[in-house]
């Protein structure tokens, strides 16, 4: 019993079981925070841009860029960004042969371990043979 008492000591001493962590506000945010695209066809070449911009108190690194489909691509202008700096992320998405309601995200990965995600969303309609015979 002893032993268990001292080892209960030991842990409340070094703060084992106490909550810590505090987290941390997103110093990065996105203009808008998400893009619509609408109604598109298939085939086609989707760009938009967000505005990035670091609003919080340290210089912020983005890391990484990652996208949840091969068919997105996400584009810094900047990654290193002071206090109250802003850059673009410009972003291309490809419709392919989807159909129908798509969401895709892009994930900005900083340097303090936080990510920032930016959804896409576009409802994607077949091609009609009447705008397959214009192209």
């Amino acid at each position: 019993m002893p032993k268990l008492a001292a080892l209960f000591l030991l842990t409340a001493s070094l703060g084992f079981g106490q909550s810590t962590y505090t987290p941390q506000e997103m110093p990065l945010h996105s203009v808008p925070d998400f893009i619509q695209f609408g109604d598109r066809a298939q085939h086609q070449m989707l760009h938009s841009s967000v505005l990035l911009k670091n609003t919080g108190t340290a210089t912020v690194s983005i890391v990484g860029v990652q996208t949840d489909c091969g068919c997105t691509v996400g584009t810094l202008r900047r990654k290193i960004l002071a206090p109250g700096e802003q850059t673009e992320l410009d972003i291309s998405v490809d419709t392919r042969d989807f159909r129908g309601l798509v969401i895709r995200k892009v994930t900005l990965t900083l340097n303090t371990g936080q990510m920032l995600q930016i959804p896409i969303q576009m409802q994607v309609n077949p091609r009609s043979e009447e705008h397959t015979s214009e192209l």
